[in-house]
């Protein structure tokens, strides 16, 4: 894969193949595209970015059991892949919100693209302005986000508020592993702005306090390890268009790369965790589950 970055940049269009005189054509990016877009998709599947893709996504809403009559919102939907994949295979309405204006505007875009755009709505995310809205979504979906948001512990009381009784939240998160320290040096470089680990036992106090009740903590950090390094394989043995787009853009593939790089080191060193955390809001009628 570090041969993808080290070649000189090309010019976006064109670049040389392996044989040396064959020239392979880059699709010129959308207007609401960038590099690091374009490489994400790359790496992660037309629409995504970050690992997993549709079976990731439905497994994780799978507890949720979605039908029409359910209103559902994901939290850090980046360039929205799961909020289409959720609204076109379970036949429900989606209302994605996304932290960062590049990745909200290219998921609107590609939301447009499939026909998706009203239910699977991509709404950026702007935390002073951030109101869903008292009892209004069943469900709640957040993955592998929260961790770099400072503002957790007031954002999970209006996750909280906007759940109707007996709303589903189902997180997964990049959480510190026991006895690993936030400042640790192997943990420069983990995301693009400033982050905020919690402990696993952090949120689960936490749901106590707003008197959700937590039905599962899991630890799927193994299975998380392998779904990342199922898409660098994948990008690593990609077609001619594919190592000419990573030639054409390389300062975006050595800052995606290395980004799951310091990941992959940290999950590792046992300094990071993935843990899957599925929690129900009390009150209304009893579930099944309850008696």
């Amino acid at each position: 894969m570090l041969a993808y970055y080290e070649q000189k940049s090309q010019p976006a269009g064109s670049a040389t193949g392996d044989e040396g005189e064959r020239q392979v054509t880059v699709p010129p990016l959308a207007p609401w595209e960038n590099p690091r877009i374009r490489i994400m998709q790359l790496i992660w599947g037309a629409g995504w970015d970050k690992p997993g893709g549709a079976e990731h996504v439905l497994r994780l809403v799978k507890p949720f059991s979605l039908d029409p009559s359910k209103s559902i919102m994901e939290f850090g939907a980046g360039l929205g892949g799961g909020a289409r994949t959720i609204a076109h295979d379970c036949a429900v309405w989606v209302t994605a919100f996304e932290g960062d204006a590049e990745l909200t505007k290219a998921g609107k875009n590609l939301s447009v693209l499939a026909g998706l755009d009203r239910k699977a709505e991509m709404q950026l995310h702007v935390p002073n302005d951030f109101q869903p809205g008292p009892k209004h979504f069943d469900c709640i979906l957040s993955a592998e986000t929260l961790f770099a948001y400072p503002g957790k512990y007031e954002l999970l009381a209006q996750f909280q508020d906007t759940l109707k009784a007996q709303g589903q939240m189902s997180i997964t998160d990049f959480v510190l592993a026991p006895g690993a320290s936030p400042d640790d040096e192997r943990l420069r470089g983990i995301h693009d702005r400033p982050v905020e680990f919690w402990r696993a036992d952090q949120y689960e106090a936490r749901f106590r306090e707003l008197n959700l009740d937590l039905r599962i903590t899991e630890d799927i950090t193994d299975q998380y390890r392998k779904l990342i390094l199922a898409g660098l394989a994948n990008f690593a043995q990609g077609d001619a268009v594919t190592l000419a787009t990573a030639r054409t853009y390389p300062e975006a593939v050595a800052a995606e790369l290395n980004k799951w790089t310091v990941r992959l080191k940290a999950f590792d060193a046992g300094l990071l965790q993935v843990v899957r955390l599925f929690v129900i809001k009390k009150g209304g009628a009893k579930l099944m589950s309850d008696w």
